[in-house]
């Protein structure tokens, strides 16, 4: 009976790597001559693959029961587009009308072209960004050429709510700038409180253009803190000035960062003068609200110098251990 055996009817070959291969044979002794067709020209295959030879084979009296070979060979291009496929269909031409046009059918070749490029994202720097001062920075770029355009979504895993991603999301590659690192800026968020230099991740998920089964790559984001634990006198129009038993003065304290816990800002004045009121309470809701101290000159009956000083030293008192026992300035009167 007339007919073609093409075996295997699937074949892969990698890109730099090993070739496939599969055989055709008659299934009987034509008349005369018979020359199968290698058609190549379906899915990506044109631009993904060679076969090996002439396109056609060709079977006579004397060799149609010997099986003939035939190669693919994946082309080894600089582009990661992953595993594509393709589709080898034969058709036959012969005067033999047994054999002629499609007088058979002649099962088709699946072919699987396996890429060598992995496609990759490289990530250059460890982002450090100050609170209130310099921003961090890295750069991005893909590993291999791409077959189309790749977006790199930029995502806060972790830390989000200590920094800021100032660089629009997604990043764009083409085959064009595909090589060419593009930088990514980091902000701290300048808080007002004190928890030291924090970290946080940013992750990246690449998508199309190939880069669809890339692995995400993360980077670590280092935020240094500005805020210290401290507290603030401001004495009114400058300085303080007094008089026994006549004109009083003020002055304001406040925190320079926002505690966890209440602090108490308690007045030591000496023997020269008074304080309404001795103590001032600050919560992490009012600590960056200034609260005054008055000051008055106290009456002691002596005969002194018409100017001569006064002093009120001052201790803090909290649960939280950066504000507790706090050096704050003495206020001279």
């Amino acid at each position: 009976v007339a007919g073609v055996t093409v075996t295997p009817l699937s074949v892969s070959a990698t890109e730099g790597g090993t070739t496939g291969s599969y055989t055709v044979v008659l299934d009987s002794e034509p008349t005369s001559n018979v020359t199968i067709n290698i058609n190549e020209s379906s899915g990506e295959f044109d631009a993904e693959a060679t076969i090996g030879g002439a396109l056609f084979l060709t079977f006579t009296a004397a060799n149609w029961e010997t099986p003939q070979g035939v190669t693919v060979t994946a082309v080894d291009d600089a582009v990661a587009d992953g595993t594509t496929m393709g589709t080898i269909t034969h058709t036959s031409t012969s005067s033999d009308g047994n054999y002629s046009g499609g007088a058979v059918t002649i099962e088709s070749v699946d072919v699987t072209i396996i890429d060598d490029e992995t496609p990759g994202i490289s990530i250059s720097g460890s982002p450090l960004a100050t609170e209130g001062g310099a921003n961090g920075t890295y750069t991005v770029v893909l590993t291999t050429m791409p077959n189309g355009p790749v977006s790199v979504a930029l995502t806060a895993t972790s830390g989000a709510g200590e920094f800021t991603i100032l660089t629009a999301s997604p990043l764009t590659f083409t085959t064009s700038n595909y090589d060419e690192p593009q930088t990514v800026t980091v902000a701290a968020v300048n808080d007002d409180v004190i928890d030291g230099a924090q970290a946080g991740t940013i992750n990246h998920v690449a998508t199309g253009g190939g880069y669809n089964i890339a692995d995400p790559q993360e980077v670590s984001v280092t935020v240094n803190d500005n805020d210290v634990a401290g507290a603030t006198v401001i004495e009114s129009g400058g300085s303080t000035v007094v008089v026994e038993g006549g004109a009083t003065d003020t002055y304001t304290v406040v925190l320079t960062a926002k505690p966890k816990a209440n602090v108490t800002v308690t007045a030591v004045p000496d023997i020269q003068v008074d304080v309404t009121p001795l103590s001032r309470v600050f919560t992490p809701a009012n600590w960056n609200v200034p609260q005054t101290f008055t000051v008055a000159g106290k009456p002691d009956g002596i005969d002194e110098q018409p100017t001569h000083p006064g002093s009120v030293q001052h201790a803090t008192t909290s649960s939280d251990p950066d504000f507790d026992a706090l050096a704050v300035d003495t206020v001279i009167a």
